[in-house]
């Protein structure tokens, strides 16, 4: 059986090029707008996705690659582009892209990529279900997860709501389901809902269920998530993508604990414990008039708020070590070592995607450099934005050495940092890059000798 591929693509030639090209391999679907390729993704689920990073009139590819991972996390998104860049290249990576490349390489090279993450395919999924069913694993020393995790077991005994807030990717469906695990009622399931998924048309029929004939497609009577998860939890993830226009009825459930099937007529009742979560900023909602004041306070009865990762940067060595093992062994390959250097350089990240973002940086290393035993600095430099402009390392660099030295290594550094970066968006054309900046061309020429050294010692995987 073939597998499927979604090219989210404007550009016909290169649609029709690869679909010649790996008719026999793939069977091939693509969308010219993210919109398209976002409602073929939920219909027909393929294995991997091909996303250009600049779709027509002006929409931008990383937006649209976060909403496929919001659908699903597990889901293969390999950027391709035109136009490659540094910037872009780190952005998408933390949103939890598979792969970022230029569409200059020939169809074997991508197809050499595609069939490189389907390989990898199963233990994405093994991790995803593992990582759902862990006993709330949340791992962190800094004394503010120590106190999160203190309020989390007193909460548990209760059953009153609780609002999670914090950025994307910093654990908040964890801590959901930490809370529930161990609660009284623990021996359901947790029910979870996504709340930016549920469009205005269908809320009712996911939320409250309906009754056979109640529309077109109502072939049966189907159960609602408040009906499921009766003497259970409901987990609300994204609480704040909930049209306004859908939350008087939510609200109603939760305050009054019934509701209405669609197309019924018997009000139904149930015991339903309640925990939302949220990325967005409610208040300023609340004031926008998008988001219902009542239906806040309701939810917000306990607050529970996670500071995203850079602002707890003693968390990440044990995280980091927690996520290569567990991701080692759904590999099944030997886990490495991780350089002291690389956990500093870590430490100094912006993580914007956090824990998530730290994860899927980790699991490309893993996947990109087969039989690797060390994590080194050449892994991980330039994949992940730094929290300042500062250079790498930059306090190593003003330790007891002669100020000449300090001078000279800080623009070395420098030279290196700007010069590549130049090159990069050059597509590595030496005169250009030369003419553009007013230096010698030889200067330029030793910086890329110096940075394609780098990356073949990159490409080794045992450096």
């Amino acid at each position: 059986m073939k597998r499927l591929v979604l090219l989210i693509d404007d550009n016909v030639t290169f649609i029709e090029n690869f679909r010649l090209y790996t008719a026999n391999d793939y069977e091939v679907i693509s969308a010219a707008t993210g919109q398209e390729g976002l409602t073929l993704m939920q219909m027909e689920r393929p294995d991997v996705v091909l996303l250009d990073l600049k779709l027509g009139d002006g929409e931008n590819g990383l937006d649209v690659l976060k909403k496929l991972k919001q659908i699903d996390t597990t889901l293969p998104v390999i950027i391709v582009t035109e136009f490659p860049d540094h910037e872009t290249a780190v952005e998408a990576f933390q949103l939890g892209a598979a792969y970022y490349t230029s569409k200059a390489p020939n169809l074997e090279t991508l197809q050499a990529v595609i069939d490189q993450q389907l390989r990898a395919l199963p233990w994405r999924k093994l991790y995803s279900e593992h990582e759902k069913q862990q006993f709330g694993t949340f791992i962190g020393e800094s004394p503010v997860i120590k106190d999160i995790l203190e309020k989390v077991e007193r909460l548990a005994q209760t059953d009153y709501p609780v609002l999670i807030r914090g950025e994307t990717g910093t654990g908040k469906e964890i801590i959901a389901r930490r809370i529930h695990n161990l609660s009284k009622r623990n021996n359901l399931p947790l029910l979870t809902v996504n709340c930016s998924a549920v469009v205005g048309t269908i809320f009712e029929s996911e939320f409250f269920g309906h009754v056979k004939g109640s529309f077109t497609s109502a072939i049966s009577n189907q159960k609602g998530k408040f009906e499921q998860a009766e003497q259970s939890t409901l987990f609300l993830d994204e609480i704040g993508e909930l049209p306004i226009e859908s939350q008087p009825k939510l609200l109603e459930a939760i305050e009054y604990k019934r509701f209405t099937p669609v197309g019924g007529e018997q009000v139904k009742h149930a015991d339903v414990r309640i925990i939302a979560a949220t990325n967005r900023d409610l208040q300023k909602m609340i004031k926008e008039g998008t988001f219902r004041e009542d239906l806040y306070y309701r939810l917000n009865v306990f607050e529970l708020y996670i500071p995203p990762l850079h602002e707890r940067p003693e968390d990440i060595p044990p995280l980091a070590r927690y996520l290569l093992t567990d991701i080692c062994q759904e590999m099944n390959v030997p886990i490495p070592e991780i350089h002291p250097k690389v956990i500093e350089y870590w430490q100094g990240c912006q993580w914007r995607g956090n824990v998530r973002g730290l994860h899927n940086h980790i699991s490309n290393i893993i996947v990109n450099n087969p039989g690797l035993k060390m994590i080194k600095r050449e892994h991980v430099e330039g994949l992940v934005a730094r929290k300042n402009a500062r250079p790498m390392f930059y306090s190593e660099l003003l330790g007891k050495k002669p100020y000449p030295k300090v001078k000279k290594e800080l623009l070395d550094y420098f030279q290196f940092d700007y010069i590549s970066k130049w090159l990069a968006e050059n597509d590595y054309n030496i005169s250009k890059t030369a003419d553009e900046l007013g230096i010698h061309r030889s200067t330029v020429h030793r910086i890329y000798k110096k940075l394609m050294e780098r990356r073949r010692n990159n490409n080794n995987g045992s450096e």
